[in-house]
């Protein structure tokens, strides 16, 4: 093997690890928030959304579109209340995950399937909870942040 086509191996194999490492950290970003969003957890829901770009959005089955880091805040900040309810559980999950790392390493595209239920308090709704998210998402100083993202409701 010459040097040259050894270099070209090794250019191959960093961006492969690369790739690796941004579908590790994208992973981690999406399963975090939704782990947070179980518990309600505003802040930590919060930290996984790039709220400094001006074009974050957040669209939440049929609430509606949430433009900006103020509307989508006041979305999140209603959370905890609402676990504190007696009775309140919500159980979402990140299964068979497709993440496409665009080619600049920059921006990505996430589609997970979220099985799932609600409870909220007293018997007042105990529903299915099942769909998509449909999340771009973007490095920021070296972590992966939710830019936009859509919770389609399928049931």
């Amino acid at each position: 093997m010459t040097i040259q086509e050894m270099e070209q191996k090794l250019a191959e194999l960093e961006q492969k690890i690369s790739r690796a490492e941004a579908v590790i950290g994208i992973t981690k970003t999406i399963n975090t928030y939704e782990l947070y969003f179980q518990g309600a957890d505003c802040n930590g829901i919060c930290a996984g959304v790039d709220w400094d770009s001006p074009d974050v959005w957040i669209e939440a089955g049929m609430g509606g579109k949430s433009v900006g880091a103020r509307p989508n805040l006041e979305f999140f900040d209603q959370r905890p209340a609402l676990a504190r309810m007696p009775g309140a559980l919500v159980e979402h999950e990140s299964v068979t995950q497709v993440i496409e790392v665009a080619g600049d390493g920059k921006t990505a595209k996430v589609i997970d399937f979220c099985p799932g239920y609600k409870c909220l308090a007293l018997g007042h709704s105990q529903v299915w909870s099942m769909g998509k998210y449909y999340h771009d998402m973007k490095l920021v100083d070296g972590e992966w942040k939710i830019w936009h993202g859509h919770w389609f409701v399928m049931v």
